[in-house]
């Protein structure tokens, strides 16, 4: 994995930037389906990534404003991203 799929990649951008971390808001929409984003693919990539041994971190920062230092360090925010959006439903 080196580049972030979409919509992974519109999902980390629009709603997990550091400047405007919105993951209660994302998990809103996810609830109420209104936005055009396929959820149960964003849910398989972000999964997918969480387990990737080639984690993209320097695209991460990219698209987030982040300043991971280690694969790690992005692994752990991805898998807090996934458990406050899709495991309190």
């Amino acid at each position: 994995m080196t580049r972030l799929p979409e919509p992974l990649a519109t999902v980390l951008r629009d709603f997990c930037h550091v400047e405007w971390f919105e993951v209660d808001e994302l998990a809103a929409h996810i609830h109420q389906g209104d936005l055009p984003i396929d959820f149960e693919k964003f849910a398989a990539q972000l999964q997918e990534a969480i387990a990737a041994k080639n984690l993209p971190v320097a695209g991460i920062n990219e698209l987030t404003a982040n300043e991971f230092a280690s694969t790690d360090e992005a692994r752990r925010w991805l898998h807090d991203i996934f458990a406050a959006v899709f495991e309190g439903q």
